[in-house]
């Protein structure tokens, strides 16, 4: 449907002759009916007198809107063919808006139909979704600085989290799951459970210790490997009923649910493990020691210790540690004495040793 909106000279030749020419162009598009048009001013031959043409021609009382004897609105009737597919009914509404962009002694002409309210999210749908899991993506990157403040690793996590979608699109669509506002919302919630499955790995080596990023990888995966698997299993058993449903919301749910929890059960145990182990994050050499302290200290910061001697002999028979250096003798003794006053503990030189060598 076109309408005019506003005040129109209809009686001039030259208007009449543009507002023809707009319908025409409308009706040529490939999916109108070419044979079918609703227009009053193709009848009209008086427009001096509009109420004696509507008196002649009941059949366009709706289609126009007059007050004495001037029109005020109206209306045009055009008919599409059966459109399929979404990107089809998105690119009618396209044209028939691009069509009557035409503004006439500023009167505007508007396309209009009932069914352009769902075709509107047909046209901004792509956009709308990648901005909005893309804000998500980086909300849960800034969640994760906060438990894994490593770039290396942060950067192994948004490339896992940015395959997941990626593969999320590529299997939906394989899976003849279209992108609509009910998929759009369920990939939005799938950009958490991918994350759920990525930082546990990454903060799990981490905190692991090893010779080696092989090493440290093999221990986060003892560590966090089998609970991954339980709650992947667990998820997928919560919403296995969905399959057998027969709503679209369901069963849509149920696929992106699925793809999700096997796409990041797949990068979390492997693609993950494999990118740690290549260019995962080193662990610090630089010893700590960390030695049990009361109660009422237990707020204090640990202290960073002294580097360990260039050379350490230990005695086994009389368990008596030299050094080389009378410097580091003196800076660990300060160290020493330094840390009992402040813990209220009475750390030896022997435990200190003792701890270097556990550490290194």
């Amino acid at each position: 449907m076109l309408v005019i909106d506003g005040m129109y000279d209809y009686k001039k030749a030259k208007n009449r002759q543009l507002l023809k020419e707009v319908i025409d162009q409308a009706r040529a598009y490939g999916n109108m009916d070419k044979s079918y048009q609703i227009s009053w001013i193709r009848n009209c031959t008086n427009f001096e007198n509009i109420s004696e043409f509507i008196e002649r021609n009941p059949s366009f009382e709706q289609d126009i809107a007059w007050k004495d004897d001037r029109i005020i609105a109206s209306r045009f009737y055009v008919r599409s063919r059966w459109v399929s597919t979404a990107d089809e009914e998105g690119d009618l509404m396209k044209f028939m808006r691009d069509t009557v962009m035409n503004d006439t002694n500023g009167n505007k002409l508007i396309a209009f139909s009932p069914q352009f309210v769902y075709f509107e999210h047909y046209v901004s749908i792509v956009k709308n979704t990648l901005l909005s899991v893309t804000v998500c993506i980086i909300g849960m990157l800034f969640v994760a600085i906060m438990f894994i403040p490593h770039p290396i690793s942060i950067t192994c996590v948004a490339l896992s989290m940015l395959s997941i979608v990626i593969g999320m699109f590529g299997l939906m669509h394989l899976w003849n799951v279209a992108l609509s506002s009910i998929t759009t919302v369920q990939v939005i919630l799938s950009v958490g459970l991918c994350v759920d499955f990525t930082v546990h790995i990454s903060h799990a080596f981490m905190a692991a210790t090893g010779k080696n990023r092989n090493e440290r990888v093999s221990t986060a995966l003892n560590k966090v490997g089998v609970p991954i698997l339980n709650g992947a299993l667990s998820s997928i058993l919560g919403i296995i009923m969905l399959a057998s449903a027969h709503s679209y919301i369901f069963v849509s749910f149920f696929k992106t649910m699925l793809l999700v929890i096997v796409l990041g059960l797949f990068h979390s145990l492997l693609v993950l493990p494999v990118l740690l182990s290549f260019i995962g994050p080193r662990r610090t050499s630089k010893p700590r020691v960390y030695i049990p302290i009361s109660p009422s200290s237990r707020s204090i910061q640990p202290m960073e210790a002294p580097r360990r001697p260039s050379s350490l002999r230990c005695s086994n028979n009389q368990r008596i540690y030299k050094q080389d250096s009378r410097e580091d003798q003196e800076r660990i003794s300060q160290f020493i004495n330094k840390f009992n006053q402040k813990t209220n503990t009475s750390l030896s030189k022997e435990y200190y040793y003792l701890s270097l060598n556990l550490a290194n």
